[in-house]
């Protein structure tokens, strides 16, 4: 396993260098051609990370606070994803990645191409990253789905009465643990004030709390003392 991890982080760090390198090389300065990727990466980690804290939430409190997440995460999914799929097919816009290609392509066969050479490595970038994009849309669509699976299951299984129980079981344990602190201060507190002493005299004898019995066990306690 630990062999097969080391094989994918190089591959990684083979796939980050071999894109830095065709930055560098690109004739449009690299950044013409990162740039694009570069944001629609960024927008779909956002999705992503949305998607992560929607469930956190729906595990935590229910659906009541859902709408916190969901409802920029339904905007930056529409955005993004129609953003990019215009960005990979338009035939509108000039930048988009296979119009773009498409052209170059053109002026090759025309001729009319300043450098051959560049052209080609334009046209190959473009291909690339309209394959890329192609690639994190389909990944960030794979993981929205499988979330929504999640957030299915999760509300259908907060409805029966076994799920119900094991909430009020948390919140329970939850509270115990917060309240851990003030218990122990309070029983020390208890038992220095000798009430503890007393609650266990008054069961071991069966007797009720009165006036009288409290002076009887101090009188005990006292001379025990």
């Amino acid at each position: 396993m630990d062999a097969g991890r080391g094989g994918d982080q190089r591959g990684d760090r083979g796939a980050w260098g071999y894109f830095l390198i065709q930055g560098v090389r690109d004739p449009l300065g690299g950044i013409n051609s990162l740039w694009p990727l570069y944001g629609t990466a960024n927008q779909l980690l956002a999705a992503i990370a949305l998607c992560v804290a929607t469930t956190i939430l729906l595990k935590m409190h229910g659906a009541k606070y859902l709408w916190i997440t969901c409802v920029p995460l339904a905007w930056l999914v529409a955005v993004t994803f129609t953003a990019a799929w215009q960005k990979i097919f338009s035939p509108i816009r000039r930048s988009v990645f296979l119009a773009q290609a498409g052209r170059l392509e053109a002026s090759l066969r025309a001729g009319t191409a300043a450098d051959v050479a560049a052209t080609q490595t334009l046209i190959f970038n473009a291909r690339l990253d309209a394959v890329l994009c192609g690639v994190f849309l389909v990944l960030v669509a794979t993981i929205l789905l499988d979330s929504m699976r999640v957030w299915m299951e999760s509300c259908a299984a907060r409805t029966t009465p076994a799920c119900a129980k094991r909430r009020s079981c948390y919140r329970n344990c939850a509270r115990r643990s917060y309240e851990a602190p003030g218990r122990f201060i309070l029983a020390l507190l208890r038992e220095l004030a000798d009430e503890s002493a007393y609650q266990r005299h008054l069961a071991a004898h069966g007797r009720a709390h009165s006036g009288g019995e409290w002076r009887r066990f101090s009188e005990e306690r006292l001379k025990a003392r």
